[in-house]
């Protein structure tokens, strides 16, 4: 039965990375290019995994296009590609990142990125199914364990995230245990550490699984000279990794964002606490809603196997086995570790109670997953009536009914062979005009841009760039800048004025600052334009005023010389001077990258009452004259047109002059 399963398995890794099939929700970032359904094989993007198809599919791409290289010279702020991060990086702690193989092989990087996926689907699969047969479980329940297992909510949601760091887990325990020489285990117990810590560096699920890890050593009545030896490879496998972040560590330790986030317990619903055993009840119940936040952070990694295990049990065996001192001493240690991780979720505990254990550092709901895999462990030891097998295959189809179509199966090739769409071609000639090769438009989140090979101001710092931001926003004293910018976070621009943090790690900065010099709007008033033009844009408000302004957005591009606005109206206008102003929410809305600088500010001097309809028209040489829409129940200049006649230009107003980045 195992080698069949090994050989299963093997063969489905393979076949993916043949095919190059990847579970990446990449298809949000292609839809968005305008190419929704290139490569998608199977099920449906997933626009709330942004951690990965915004941020680390991206600075996969990054890195390749990058050559390997540790510094990003396709980035305005050519940031270090070495983070927590596993990215394909041509450095000294490649063998110590066996999923980045494929892209320094013969593989091509569709296929290589299929690999760094299916590897670990690979390693988790069996991994587990071998660590469940070394703790005393029956091959059949081991394997449909592991299934269980991988079939949980969390680990399906969270796949393309953390995945390769619980896929790397069992495979240090099974060093530990395994027979070996003592210098054998020690390298192998290293070198396993070092992997699992480098597949993505996430402290706060590290430390919870070291501890179960503890316990699982004693379960398996390790002696003193196994621990020791183990203790050994962990530690040169930590010290390896921390070598090779060596200036990485400390900085992202001295962030305001993770580094000096401090956690206390509680915070995680009830509701979410009974997924742990009744998996589904969380969406059944609206545990997303009652937590506010999204769907992944309301699973778990839990199953119906301790709920069936509990129906199904042998009460007299399991009193002879309550019997056994060695027995009752183990199952007291894990209840005992439950306990503590269940109260972290639940009970508003303080800051300093955790502490002791690394605790502060761990969110509560990061605890649903060595919740999970204890209980899991605890219910494999209880004997019982009915087949274990049985029990655990059911809990394996009812997490396969509930999960199994999260993840898509997208085609790998588009995402490093990116179709040539419309709006990927409008992003390289905005790129070319810039005279520094950068891309400043908004509407694209975490590191996309520069995945596609853009110099983008729009990206994901992995590691905070406060010296580079410090010479534009010369205004901030040192406490505001390093409170604005000294965190892990995406970097979105945005129509304000000042820097902003909007959340924890999201800082937006003001897309003015970093612009394209906004060349001025003309103003001529031709009363005699007729016949039909096709409407776009709209007018904002009109406040009424010495001057009267109006503010919008039309169908222009504000960067470009020649461009400007007509009126048609019986407003005794005695002068008019307009500027083009930055609109990212239009570019968000239409999708069009053109129109980041459609905004417009018409300020009109009046002889008399502003009466009767006014009518606005934008020219733009490249796009032609649109008419401007109104809001109301009828648009008083809806068959707006062209005809010969009279026309009055205005001058550009003094004050109306380009605006250029520093």
């Amino acid at each position: 039965m195992q080698r069949l399963w090994t050989a299963l398995i093997l063969a489905l890794g393979l076949a993916l990375t043949a095919l190059a099939w990847t579970p990446s929700s990449y298809g949000v970032v292609l839809a968005q290019l305008g190419a929704p359904e290139a490569g998608l094989v199977w099920g449906e993007p997933r626009q709330v995994r942004s951690d990965e198809y915004a941020v680390w599919t991206p600075l996969v791409q990054a890195t390749v296009r990058n050559g390997g290289a540790r510094h990003n010279a396709r980035s305005p702020y050519g940031e270090d590609l070495r983070n927590f991060n596993a990215l394909p990086l041509r450095d000294w702690a490649l063998p110590l990142k066996p999923a980045m193989w494929g892209f320094f092989g013969p593989l091509d990087p569709a296929r290589a990125f299929a690999w760094s996926w299916a590897l670990p689907m690979v390693a988790f699969l069996l991994g587990w199914e071998r660590l469940f047969r070394r703790l005393g479980v029956d091959p059949t329940s081991a394997i449909a364990a592991s299934g269980t297992l991988w079939m949980t909510g969390y680990v399906q949601t969270w796949w393309t995230t953390t995945g390769p760091v619980l896929a790397a887990w069992p495979w240090v325990l099974l060093a530990a245990l395994a027979p070996w020489r003592p210098w054998v285990r020690v390298v192998a117990v290293g070198w396993t550490t070092a992997v699992c810590l480098l597949a993505h560096l996430y402290p706060p699920l590290i430390l919870t699984l070291a501890l179960v890890g503890g316990l699982l050593l004693l379960w398996a009545d390790a002696d003193r000279r196994r621990w020791l030896e183990t203790l050994a490879g962990v530690a040169a496998g930590t010290a390896l990794v921390a070598a090779y972040l060596w200036d990485v560590i400390p900085l992202m330790a001295d962030t305001i964002y993770p580094g000096q986030r401090i956690s206390s317990g509680g915070g995680v619903p009830l509701v979410q606490g009974l997924d742990l055993v009744l998996p589904g009840v969380s969406a059944w119940l609206g545990a997303s809603r009652l937590a506010d936040t999204n769907v992944c952070e309301a699973t778990t990694a839990g199953s119906l196997v301790p709920l069936l295990v509990l129906l199904a049990a042998d009460r007299t065996a399991l009193q002879e086995r309550w019997q056994e001192p060695l027995w009752r001493r183990k199952t007291v240690l894990a209840l005992a570790l439950l306990a503590g991780l269940l109260a972290w979720m639940l009970l508003p505990l303080p800051s300093w109670l955790g502490t002791p254990l690394g605790w502060h550092k761990v969110p509560p709901v990061r605890m649903v997953v060595p919740a999970g895999v204890v209980l899991l462990l605890l219910a494999l030891r209880v004997p019982t009536r009915a087949p274990l097998p049985a029990l655990v295959t059911a809990a394996w189809v009812w997490n396969l009914a509930h999960w199994s179509s999260f993840n898509p199966v997208q085609d790998a090739r588009p995402l490093f062979d990116t179709p040539r769409t419309d709006a990927l071609t409008a992003l390289q000639v905005q790129a070319d005009q810039d005279p520094r090769g950068w891309l400043v438009v908004p509407g694209f989140g975490g590191a996309v841009l520069n995945g596609l090979g853009f110099a983008s101001i729009s990206h994901a710092m992995a590691a905070p760039q406060t010296d580079w931001f410090a010479p534009w926003f010369p205004e901030l004293g040192p406490g505001e800048l390093r409170a604005t910018f000294h965190r892990f976070g995406h970097v979105q621009l945005y129509g304000g004025d000042v820097p902003q943090v909007l959340r924890q790690d999201v800082v937006r900065v003001p897309l003015a600052t970093f612009g394209p010099a906004l060349k001025p709007l003309g103003v001529r008033l031709d009363p005699d334009l007729a016949g039909p033009l096709d409407a776009a844009g709209w007018i904002d408000r009109i406040t009424l005023g010495d001057p009267v302004v109006i503010t919008g957005w039309g169908q222009f591009d504000g960067t470009q010389d020649q461009v400007g606005l007509i009126l048609k109206t019986s407003w005794p206008v005695r002068a008019a001077r307009a500027e083009a102003t930055l609109r990212p929410d239009v570019v968000r809305a239409t999708g069009d990258t053109g129109l980041g600088a459609s905004g417009f500010r018409l300020e009109l001097d009046l002889n008399g009452d502003p009466t009767g309809p006014l009518c606005l028209v934008t020219d733009d040489p490249a796009r032609g004259q649109h008419r401007v829409q109104q809001l109301g129940r009828s648009d008083p200049c809806a068959h707006l047109g062209r005809s010969q006649g009279r026309e009055r230009n205005f001058p550009s107003h003094p004050r109306q002059r380009g605006r250029r980045g520093l």
